[in-house]
């Protein structure tokens, strides 16, 4: 294996066999039995990082009330239609994510390049190992015992990771519903924090980015129907000026994204070209949200009583 041989080249390097039971399996495993520093960073195995994301990562943890940092995840090397749809919503989407430490709301630390610090890791017991997103679960798990008010989960963007895009629509949704499968059973799972007046807790997350969270799963149930609504006041009144103004917000919002990444010149440019599309090119993400959250409503009582335990998951072709 190509692990085994970079061992031999770099003895610091030390490379863990064992049977698939599942990330958070190995997560714990290697968090328990052979991390001997301070802090714990998650990668994918089909992801990669910047040789400066390791430092600026660890720069990160000078704060001492930071408990966890996410990684700004990007596309690489899109080869079609559908994988440069994930890479504009990997853009735009990080770009927003910004904002989620300074309003202190931020709930997801995602496994690419998700960083932690061991101690208190080992303090909330590792991951739980009844889900199929992890990431989602373990930050839910280090709020709810720790609390975010006091203590801090971030966002990094200056540490960059890569991702291969998903390049079939089936696999797509696939990994998106469980992607919302999961975030649910974490939500369910860690119900106490929503609307919890506990100090320890910011207002923001407990009584407006939680509670948000349902009910943008109810807009997006109705969003077909919004969706004809609007098209049939345009139709009636033959009025293009709101479809014209959503997809004028959504082209300067990419271009705003765009312009100041650190992206090479030519996929720069094939990224403006698509900004005015911006639009179209998410309710492509919005049309798998929707039928994820069907598949969801149709599975919830299962999923909000952790009834299926499992943390094993196949992989999605990419």
């Amino acid at each position: 294996m190509i692990l085994d041989r970079l061992a031999r080249q770099h003895p610091k390097l030390r490379v863990i066999h064992q049977h698939n039971q599942g990330k958070s399996v190995a997560i714990n495993h290697a968090l328990k039995k052979f991390a001997t520093g301070d802090l714990i960073m998650v990668l994918d195995a089909d992801s990669y990082l910047t040789p400066t994301a390791l430092t600026n990562m660890a720069l990160r943890f000078d704060d001492p009330r930071l408990l966890g940092a996410s990684a700004n995840v990007r596309i690489t090397r899109p080869q079609n239609l559908l994988e440069y749809v994930q890479k504009v919503e990997y853009l735009l989407g990080y770009r927003l994510k910004g904002s989620e430490e300074l309003l202190g709301i931020e709930y997801i630390i995602g496994s690419i390049g998700s960083t932690f610090r061991k101690s208190a890791m080992l303090e909330v017991g590792g991951y739980d190992t009844d889900s199929i997103t992890e990431d989602i679960d373990f930050t839910m798990k280090m709020i709810d015992h720790f609390g975010n008010s006091n203590r801090q989960f971030g966002y990094a963007d200056d540490v960059i990771a890569y991702t291969p895009p998903v390049s079939r629509f089936s696999q797509l949704l696939k990994q998106r519903y469980r992607w919302k499968q999961g975030r649910f059973k974490a939500l369910f799972k860690h119900r106490r924090v929503i609307f919890n007046r506990d100090a320890k807790y910011t207002f923001s997350l407990a009584f407006w980015k939680l509670p948000k969270v349902f009910f943008e799963e109810f807009l997006m149930l109705i969003d077909p129907l919004l969706l004809l609504w609007i098209i049939g006041i345009i139709h009636h009144f033959a009025d293009f000026s709101t479809i014209f103004a959503i997809l004028g917000l959504y082209y300067l919002f990419a271009m705003a994204t765009f312009i100041p990444e650190e992206l090479k010149f030519w996929e720069r440019i094939r990224l403006m070209m698509v900004a005015p599309l911006a639009y179209l090119i998410l309710y492509v993400i919005n049309i798998v949200d929707w039928i994820s959250l069907m598949r969801c409503l149709f599975n919830m009582k299962r999923i909000a009583n952790n009834e299926d335990k499992t943390a094993k998951w196949q992989h999605v072709d990419r």
